[in-house]
């Protein structure tokens, strides 16, 4: 599934869709970075740049940030928002995709992943990839979406991810198959309970999920193994 269709409103749809809640979930996320200066961090799937932005308004500095995505017309969106912020330390942008990463083995100390792991078209593989990038002790971190156990709040959610998140998508980007895909595609995404044992049996370590506002949102810690 491509987004590049939608650049022009993908912002306003994130930002109306999440009820202005999706920045503050990358916030929280940019917390659980592993706790030493000089970090190098790859941002997976970073569309228009916004984890990048998040970790800049948490106070968090990089010596090195690149972002990656598939999507060129997401990139240069992405460099125009970073651009007008004047970083002291500028985001490297390359295109690329998550089971093809073009970066040696060993040489981040963080990769971050935000709402874009449910499309990586080869999970296993991509998950792989990115312990390979890893230094030992560093850390991924994945942000998803994610089905709420509690029944009324699931039911609500459901049919809020069912019949309005295409409407209202579709009204605004002129798309409507971008939006009924990302609606079936978070159905579709593993159990939090899954997708940790899947981190485990790629060979992470440390496997942690902290779900966020009653478990509509999950965010994923793993490490790499020292040895």
């Amino acid at each position: 599934m491509t987004f590049d269709a939608i650049v022009p409103r993908y912002d306003l749809i994130n930002r109306l869709l999440s009820c202005g809640r999706d920045m503050a979930w990358r916030e929280q996320m940019a917390r659980h970075l592993p706790d030493k200066p000089d970090l190098r961090v790859l941002d997976l799937a970073t569309g228009t740049g916004d984890v990048p932005v998040a970790l800049s308004r948490a106070g968090r500095r990089w010596a090195q940030m690149i972002g990656m995505d598939p999507s060129f017309p997401m990139l240069e969106r992405a460099k125009e928002k970073a651009e007008s912020l004047h970083w002291s330390t500028p985001v490297r942008w390359v295109r690329g995709d998550a089971n093809h990463i073009p970066l040696r083995g060993e040489c981040v100390d963080a990769v971050t992943v935000a709402f874009g792991v449910r499309n990586f078209p080869d999970r296993a593989r991509a998950l792989t990839e990115c312990l390979r990038v890893l230094r030992p002790g560093g850390r991924l971190l994945v942000l998803e979406f994610s089905t709420p156990k509690a029944g009324c709040v699931r039911w609500a959610y459901l049919c809020y991810l069912r019949h309005i998140v295409p409407r209202v998508g579709s009204m605004l980007s002129g798309s409507f198959e971008a939006y009924r895909y990302l609606a079936r595609s978070i159905e579709a995404f593993p159990k939090t309970e899954t997708f940790c044992n899947t981190l485990c049996d790629a060979g992470y370590g440390r496997v942690r999920a902290y779900p966020i506002m009653l478990g509509i949102v999950t965010l994923y810690a793993a490490e790499k193994p020292d040895t």
